[in-house]
């Protein structure tokens, strides 16, 4: 007994020798799942910056609403600003063809596509198939319509006395069948007005000895101009019309067009003369053709009117032009048959 006691004292002093010597760290063994340290609960862990840095997902694109389907979405550019011109000739659309405005004159039209702008068929007749659209309007000048279920409220067709002033109307503005915007259609009218002042101007000073032998046939004779000027009315159609009728006379028809054109501004430029200077009493005289021109611009701007004073005033001033050339022929035949020759003595 004495010698486990002495042994247990012996144990016990190198027990209190050990806790003074400082300790050795402890190897750390990674904690199971289930142990957590301290640390953990409330620092979390700081990992490298190219490890926390994720792709940048795309952002959200608006949703689009869906429109009625676009003719020209599906097709090449150039099949949808077409504009076709045929004079004479019969015209065909494809169900695959996409045109911008069509215009037949002669002609009749079968549309089986799709006219995103105005039709406009003079003397011809046009059918509508099922698969036809079209975006603006269809006027018929001297034909009729078949088909076109839905489309009743764009087609206008005129027939009888109504083609008169339709065609008119035509004539005073060509350009409302391509579908020019209201702003376009004022810079337009604009600029119309403007180069037309100018131009009756010019030919009232370039030419005034000729114009001024018209002013004074029309003030000398004015039932003899109206009357022959409303002749003219009746004669420039039908000749027109003679025209169309045969393959020869297409290239003519351009021809006698652009002469009535210029016979009709030449002639109307003495008939402003004559209205502007009657007005005026005779003071500012080259410009009184500026002042019956603005009363003819306003005349033609009135609903009812309009169509009426453009055919009487275009044909009395190509009445007036003629009158002039054949007046001026006959005066330089009778001076020469009158105008003593010199004797000759041998």
């Amino acid at each position: 007994m004495k010698r486990i006691g002495f042994i247990f004292l012996l144990l016990m002093f190198c027990g209190n020798t050990a806790s003074q010597v400082e300790p050795r760290p402890a190897v750390q063994t990674p904690p199971t799942e289930t142990e957590v340290s301290p640390a953990t609960e409330t620092e979390e862990p700081i990992e490298p910056a190219m490890e926390m840095a994720e792709p940048d997902e795309p952002a959200a694109m608006p949703v689009e609403v869906e429109g009625p389907p676009d003719a020209t979405a599906s097709l090449p550019p150039w099949q949808g600003k077409r504009r076709v011109l045929t004079i004479v000739n019969d015209y065909r659309l494809a169900v695959d063809e996409v045109v911008t405005t069509l215009v037949l004159i002669a002609g009749d039209a079968t549309l089986h596509g799709t006219v995103t702008g105005n039709v406009l068929v003079l003397g011809g007749d046009v059918e509508l198939a099922p698969t036809a659209r079209l975006d603006g309007t269809l006027r018929v000048l001297g034909g009729q319509v078949s088909g076109g279920t839905g489309m009743e409220r764009r087609i206008y067709v005129h027939n009888g006395w109504r083609v008169v002033p339709a065609g008119t109307r035509l004539l005073m503005q060509p350009h409302t069948v391509w579908g020019i915007s209201n702003r376009g259609n004022l810079w337009l009218t604009v600029g119309k007005f403007g180069v037309s002042c100018l131009t009756y101007l010019l030919l009232a000073l370039m030419f005034s000895r000729q114009v001024q032998r018209m002013v004074t046939r029309m003030s000398e004779h004015p039932v003899g101009t109206v009357l022959f000027g409303i002749l003219m009315l009746v004669f420039i159609p039908v000749l027109l019309g003679v025209l169309t009728l045969t393959i020869v006379g297409i290239p003519c028809l351009f021809l006698v067009l652009g002469v009535l054109f210029g016979m009709a501004i030449y002639g109307k430029t003495a008939f402003f003369l004559l209205i502007g200077g009657t007005l005026l009493a005779g003071r500012l005289k080259p410009l009184a053709v500026i002042f019956g021109y603005i009363l003819y611009f306003m005349a033609t701007s009135v609903p009812y009117i309009d169509w009426v004073t453009f055919l009487v005033v275009n044909s009395i001033a190509v009445g007036i032009c003629l009158l002039g050339g054949v007046g001026q022929q006959s005066a330089r035949l009778v001076r020469a048959a009158y105008t003593p020759r010199p004797a000759v003595h041998y």
